[in-house]
C-alpha cells in the first residue's frame, strides 16, 4: 500500500511537470506573438486626376513594437500635368477649342505667332473660345500646371479665313452645240457645284463638280447658269451667267439676180439673224458695199461683167446662213451701125 501511494505521488508530481511545461510554451508562444504580431491598418493614398484630388483606399503593412503601439505611414502621390488641344483648327467665325488636361490645377492660353490678334473669350480656363481679326495661320498654346508646380503644354495651329473662293464666269454666252466653259475658281475651293437656276428646258453638264465643263440644252432658249464654290472652313460664294442656246437656222433672202450701170441699193430679208457680211465672190472687178456689215447695202462695181455677192448671217448662238446673188455690171453703151 505505501507503495503503490509513493508511485502515486511521482505520478502526480510528473502531470504537474508536464501542465507547467505546456503553461510556460504557450506563454512563451503568446509572448512571441505580442512582440512579431503584424496587424494591417488602412493607409490613405491621394491622387491628383485632371487637377481634383480623389482618395482611394490601399492597404499597407505597418510594423508595431512589442507594446502593441501603431506607426501609421501616409503617402501622397502626385502625378504630372498633361495636357492635349487636339489638332489644327479652321474657321472663320468665333471657334471653341475643347482641351483635354489632367492632374492640373491651373491653366493658361496664349499666342505665339500670327499675323493679327487672337481674342481667347476664357484664357485662363481648360476651354475657350477664339477670335482673330486678320485672316492667316495662327500658333496657339495651353500650358497647364499640376499641385507640385510642374508644367505641361501643347500648340495647336489655326488657319483664320474669311475670303469666300468666288468663281469667275462671262456675264453671257450663245451657242448651238455643246460648249466647255472654263469657271475660273480659286485654288483652295473644295467644293465646286455647276446648277441650272432657270430655262425652258434642261441644260447636261459633262462634269458638275469640276471648274471645267461642257454644257448643252436639249431646247432653244434662254437659261440662267450657276456656279457654286467653297472651302475647307465653310466660305461660299456663286456667279451666275446667261446661258443661250439656239439651233434654229436662220434665213436670208437677196430676191433676183440684179443688172445695174450705176450704183444700186439691195433690200435683203432675214429672220434670226444677229450679224451680216457682204462679200464678193468672183467677178472681174472690186465691188463697193456702202454698207458691208448690215442687211441692207448700196452696191457698186469698178469694171463692167457679171459678180456674184454673197449675204452672210449669224444668229447671236453663231448659226450661220447664207444667200448669194447674181450682179452685172454694165457701163458700156450699145452702138449702133449704120448702112451705107
Amino acid at each position: 500500500m505505501k507503495q503503490l501511494e509513493s508511485d502515486m505521488k511521482v505520478q502526480r508530481a510528473q502531470d504537474g511537470k508536464v501542465s507547467s511545461s505546456k503553461k510556460a510554451h504557450s506563454l512563451l508562444r503568446g509572448a512571441k506573438l505580442a512582440l512579431f504580431g503584424i496587424m494591417i491598418p488602412a493607409m490613405a493614398l491621394s491622387v491628383s486626376c485632371h487637377g481634383k484630388k480623389k482618395s482611394k483606399t490601399q492597404s499597407s503593412a505597418s510594423a508595431y513594437s512589442g507594446s502593441g503601439d501603431a506607426a501609421t505611414a501616409a503617402t501622397q502621390i502626385d502625378l504630372p500635368p498633361k495636357v492635349d488641344v487636339g489638332n489644327m483648327r479652321m474657321a472663320n467665325a468665333e471657334i471653341f477649342i475643347d482641351a483635354q488636361s489632367s492632374n492640373a490645377v491651373a491653366w493658361q492660353w496664349e499666342q505665339l505667332a500670327g499675323p493679327g490678334n487672337i481674342v481667347f473669350q476664357s484664357p485662363e480656363t481648360e476651354d475657350t473660345a477664339v477670335v482673330a481679326d486678320r485672316d492667316g495661320f495662327y500658333w496657339l498654346r495651353l500650358t497647364v500646371t499640376g499641385s507640385d508646380g510642374t508644367q505641361a503644354f501643347d500648340d495647336v495651329q489655326l488657319l483664320w479665313d474669311t475670303v469666300a473662293p468666288c468663281p469667275v464666269l462671262a456675264s453671257e454666252i450663245k451657242t448651238f452645240k455643246s460648249i466647255v466653259i472654263d469657271g475660273r475658281v480659286a485654288s483652295d475651293a473644295s467644293v465646286i457645284q455647276w446648277s441650272q437656276i432657270s430655262g425652258p428646258g434642261s441644260l447636261s453638264f459633262s462634269a458638275d463638280k469640276a471648274s471645267v465643263t461642257s454644257i448643252a440644252a436639249d431646247i432653244d432658249g434662254t437659261y440662267v447658269v450657276r456656279l457654286s464654290a467653297a472651302d475647307k472652313v465653310g466660305n461660299s460664294c456663286s456667279a451666275d451667267m446667261t446661258f443661250i442656246w439656239e439651233t434654229t437656222v436662220p434665213t436670208v433672202a437677196l430676191g433676183q439676180d440684179i443688172f445695174t450701170n450705176k450704183e444700186i441699193f439691195i433690200d435683203a430679208a432675214s429672220i434670226d439673224a444677229r450679224t451680216f457680211s457682204w462679200a464678193k465672190i468672183s467677178g472681174p472687178g472690186n465691188i463697193s458695199f456702202s454698207s458691208a456689215a448690215q442687211e441692207d447695202t448700196r452696191v457698186s462695181a469698178s469694171q463692167d461683167g457679171t459678180y456674184v455677192l454673197r449675204l452672210t448671217i449669224t444668229t447671236a448662238s453663231g448659226v450661220t446662213a447664207y444667200d448669194e446673188i447674181n450682179f452685172t455690171w454694165d457701163t458700156t453703151p450699145p452702138t449702133i451701125e449704120l448702112g451705107q
